[in-house]
């Protein structure tokens, strides 16, 4: 009977003992459970260095000005005539129409003029006297006639300008003269002259020295 209780007692105390063991176990355990996860964290743990940037120079763009926008330039219409400018323009038309027309009647009435007064032929000069001419051409007893007829020509025509005049002309026997052709001429005016002289000049008794037309060329001089 006393042997009993004895075991009781030893049971007991393996049980406590077993139970602090396994606490101690357990504790144990957890902490080098703890210290691995510590080193295992240590481990994972980088040293990253940042580098500083350095500052970029930031490039300002300058605005260019905006392109000025052409507008297109309104052309101005012209204004549409005017009545009174229209009078105007065709009072001065007229008005210019008409001093032309008196221009044109004085240059008329000057030429006529000219014509009647300033190229009319003396009266000493219409007939050209030939007994005279006959009488040196018998004395000198040549037929150097022609040339006394040109000189008598020259003598009696005086240019009323300065300068030559070059003329073919036709005697005809009964004195009259034809086919006149101004050559050469320096003047207008003595041309005008020479064709208005020579038609109203006439030879008398030239039939006395040659029965047929003659052709002359004679130059009158002004000098």
């Amino acid at each position: 009977m006393e042997k009993i209780p004895d075991l009781f007692k030893i049971k007991k105390k393996t049980i406590h003992k077993v139970i602090i063991f396994h606490i101690i176990f357990i504790v144990v355990l957890a902490f080098q459970f703890k210290s691995s996860k510590i080193h295992k964290k240590k481990n994972l743990v980088v040293n990253t260095v940042i580098v500083p940037k350095k500052p970029q120079k930031t490039i300002i763009q300058k605005k260019l000005p905006p392109k000025p926008i052409l507008k297109p330039i309104a052309r101005k219409s012209s204004p549409p005539p005017i009545k009174k400018d229209i009078q105007k323009i065709e009072k001065k038309a007229s008005l210019i129409s008409a001093l032309e027309k008196q221009i044109k009647t004085l240059e008329k009435k000057e030429e006529k003029s000219y014509c009647k007064n300033d190229l009319l032929i003396p009266k000493n000069v219409k007939k050209i006297d030939i007994d005279k001419l006959l009488d040196i051409v018998q004395k000198n007893d040549s037929n150097n006639y022609k040339e006394l007829l040109v000189k008598e020509l020259q003598n009696n025509l005086n240019l009323p300008e300065y300068g030559t005049v070059k003329v073919s002309l036709k005697i005809h026997p009964t004195g009259e003269i034809s086919d006149i052709v101004i050559l050469d001429s320096q003047s207008e005016k003595n041309q005008r002259y020479l064709k208005n002289s020579l038609i109203e000049l006439s030879f008398k008794s030239i039939n006395k020295m040659f029965d047929e037309t003659q052709e002359f060329t004679v130059t009158f001089k002004n000098e």
